[in-house]
């Protein structure tokens, strides 16, 4: 898990409030991936894949589809959970729970 600043809404796109990276599929099977991304958007939270991150150092470090070791990097938009000032948790931090 990861925190992101809020990323502005563009065009008719809402806002994205969650990005599931796995280095472009490098560091998961996309199955795995598709499966995160898939309950995001059954619970409501507007989410996107691997744009604009798809997953640094750890998941290069130690991820590899290739070898069975899948891992996946879930940035989430600090306005879902904090508070206006971004300083204490907020109302949508007891939602944010019960969807991870």
């Amino acid at each position: 898990l990861h925190s992101m600043p809020p990323i502005p809404a563009r065009g008719a796109s809402p806002s994205v409030q969650y990005v599931v990276g796995d280095c472009f599929g490098a560091s998961c099977h996309p199955d795995l991936a598709l499966a995160v991304t898939s309950c995001l958007d059954r619970n409501g939270c507007a989410s996107a894949y691997n744009r604009p991150y798809a997953g640094g150092y750890t998941l290069e470090r130690h991820g590899s589809a290739e070898r069975g070791i899948h891992a996946i990097q879930l940035e989430i938009d600090r306005s879902v959970y904090l508070d206006v000032d971004m300083v204490r948790l907020g109302e949508g931090y007891t939602r944010l729970v019960k969807v991870l």
